[in-house]
Parts: C-alpha cells; sequence; structure tokens
C-alpha cells in the first residue's frame, strides 16, 4: 500500500506581504539614496544673501534681489554680521570658461545657432582669453587657497574684491 499524499504546501502566501514590504523599502531608499542630494546646504545671511552649498566647486553667495551683485565660484570661508559679508572666493576655471563662452555665445551674428560646434568654438575662445587676458590672469591666479577677499556691504549692496589678507 502506497503513504497518502502528502499535501502541498504554499510557501509563496505567507511571504508575500514581507517581500513587498522590501521592495517598498528598497524603492523609497533608492529615491532617498540617489534622487536627492542630501549634502546640500543653504544659510540665509544679511541684506538678503544666500550662501549655498552644493558640492565642491558650487559654494556661493547669491544675492536675493535684482541690482545686487552674487559671489559665484567656490567660497572657501565667510563671516558676515548686519552690515558687511567678508567672504574668501577661490575662482573655479572651468566655471569662468563656460561664462565666458556662454556671455560670447549671445553674439548672434557670430553664434547664430548655438549649435554643439558653436559652443566648442565659443569655449575655445574664451580658453585663449582667460589664458592670455590680464583681467582674467589677475582673476584666476586668486585660485590658490588663500583665495580673493571680497567685502560685501548688504546695506549698499554692492561689492569691492580685496587683495590684502583678512582674518576671515
Amino acid at each position: 500500500m502506497a503513504p497518502p499524499p502528502v499535501p502541498a504546501v504554499n510557501t509563496a502566501v505567507p511571504y508575500r506581504p514581507f517581500l513587498f514590504a522590501h521592495l517598498v523599502s528598497a524603492l523609497v531608499g533608492a529615491v532617498l539614496w540617489g534622487g536627492c542630494n542630501m549634502s546640500d546646504e543653504a544659510e540665509q545671511l544679511s541684506g538678503g544673501y544666500l550662501y549655498r552649498d552644493e558640492g565642491p566647486d558650487t559654494k556661493e553667495l547669491l544675492s536675493g534681489r535684482a541690482g545686487m551683485a552674487s559671489i559665484h565660484g567656490r567660497v572657501v570661508r565667510y563671516r558676515y554680521n548686519d552690515n558687511f559679508i567678508v567672504a574668501v572666493q577661490c575662482p573655479v576655471y572651468a566655471e569662468y570658461r563656460d561664462g565666458v563662452g556662454f556671455e560670447l555665445r549671445e553674439d548672434l551674428r557670430k553664434y547664430p545657432t548655438n549649435s554643439a560646434a558653436e559652443i566648442a568654438a565659443s569655449e575655445r575662445v574664451a580658453d585663449s582669453l582667460l589664458t592670455h587676458d590680464q583681467q582674467y590672469q589677475a582673476i584666476l591666479r586668486w585660485s590658490g587657497e588663500s583665495g580673493e577677499n571680497w567685502v560685501l556691504n548688504s546695506q549698499l549692496h554692492g561689492k569691492s574684491p580685496s587683495h590684502e589678507t583678512a582674518a576671515v
């Protein structure tokens, strides 16, 4: 005589809610860790200025109103009170090259289509300007860690470079 048949056990059913919870947790984790940059930082300063930190080369002081100067590039140190903001900025060469190239492309007679070839051509011209123009050389020589000092008068909404050593 044959032994009685063993009933089939459906093991997938009790684990389905458990697996679904793990799948949802994994998806939420992927969105939070991969989709959001958790290292961004912003701090409200005096006079409507904002310090924004979005990575190694994007640390900048942004003006809050039209006509106010901003400091782009890499702000390495800053201090502020109700009247002034003192910042040390190290220029980022690639950012200057892209910015100068963008300004060159505003000449629609020379760059009418803003194609990839025109963008590359304008960035070559910008690279040449940054390498040979004395004004840009003076700005970019401060790209070392000592940086360039800026004093922002948050009451007058202007900026002036100070190449003197400041305790920031």
